[in-house]
């Protein structure tokens, strides 16, 4: 996350940062030191330092460049970067229950259908193929969150009901559970 340093303060590792600098730095900490007075949030522009768009007033003639005239071309915009954000088939959350997956890419976004937000999470199944697949489940978007600086990473989705009978999904260790209590003897007779 892209911050504006405020007030002198020092990194975890010991760098210092010098007020009016800014840096791009993990997540949390990024949020600690806002949280704190120490930094203020840089605003997201456009891809590669593009300007936020500008609105005109409502009583102004609409602007039409002429014919591409001053206006980028999209491989100026993109570059190399492909037009996709995301590779390979969707597939839906179901199927990918308690399977072992990679994430190595998300997006959280606003839903236009449903209240709230969702995540697009690019993943590689079991197999090591590419997919991708959405989600509003609060503890996946939380723990997405909390994630953002260490992709990419491995886990399960698993499936979970709430109190009050809805189903939400989590993220939860890839690794084999260790069984819990006293292992069964065989009796002799």
């Amino acid at each position: 996350m892209k911050i504006k340093i405020e007030r002198p303060c020092k990194t975890p590792g010991g760098r210092e940062l010098p007020p009016g600098e800014v840096v791009d730095e993990d997540y949390r900490f990024a949020r600690y030191l806002i949280s704190q007075g120490y930094a203020s949030k840089v605003p997201k522009t456009g891809p590669k330092g593009l300007e936020p768009l500008v609105e005109e007033p409502a009583n102004a003639p609409p602007s039409v460049p002429e014919a591409g005239a001053g206006v980028r071309d999209i491989s100026e915009v993109l570059g190399e970067q492909k037009s996709r954000l995301f590779e390979g088939p969707r597939r839906s959350i179901k199927p990918l229950l308690g399977k072992a997956i990679v994430i190595e890419r998300f997006a959280v976004m606003q839903s236009k259908y449903k209240e709230g937000k969702y995540a697009m999470i690019q993943l590689r199944d079991e197999a090591g193929k590419r997919c991708w697949t959405t989600t509003q489940s609060v503890p996946v978007l939380d723990a997405l969150r909390n994630a953002e600086g260490i992709l990419p990473f491995r886990c399960k989705i698993e499936e979970y009901t709430s109190a009050d009978g809805k189903p939400y999904f989590k993220l939860v260790s890839a690794k084999e559970k260790k069984r819990r209590g006293r292992k069964s003897r065989a009796r002799c007779s």
